[in-house]
């Protein structure tokens, strides 16, 4: 299993990778330098309820927590799971 980012400044992706196969992909975008919207949170039916979406926002969360940045989850699936996670209210934009 692997979570690459790509960043392109404006926007960017985290894509979660295994055995060579793209399993699932969070698209987020910047909103100025401290702030990055996640937009969507997609992943393929074959690979639902696996983790993969869990674990691409858990790779955003981790990412903020280290640059400093706050996150608006308007992506549902995000949402949801920042509703759950009590500890990372403290991202929240």
């Amino acid at each position: 299993m692997s979570i690459q980012q790509r960043d392109s400044r404006t926007q960017g992706d985290f894509i979660f990778t295994e055995d060579g196969v793209e399993k699932g992909k969070l698209h987020y975008s910047w909103v100025g330098i401290d702030k990055l919207v996640i937009n969507h949170t997609g992943v393929p039916p074959e690979f639902e309820h696996h983790g993969v979406g869990q674990a691409l926002v858990e790779a955003v969360v981790d990412f903020a927590r280290k640059k400093d940045i706050k996150i608006i989850p308007v992506c549902s699936f995000a949402r949801g799971l920042f509703r759950e996670h009590a500890d990372w209210k403290d991202l929240l934009a």
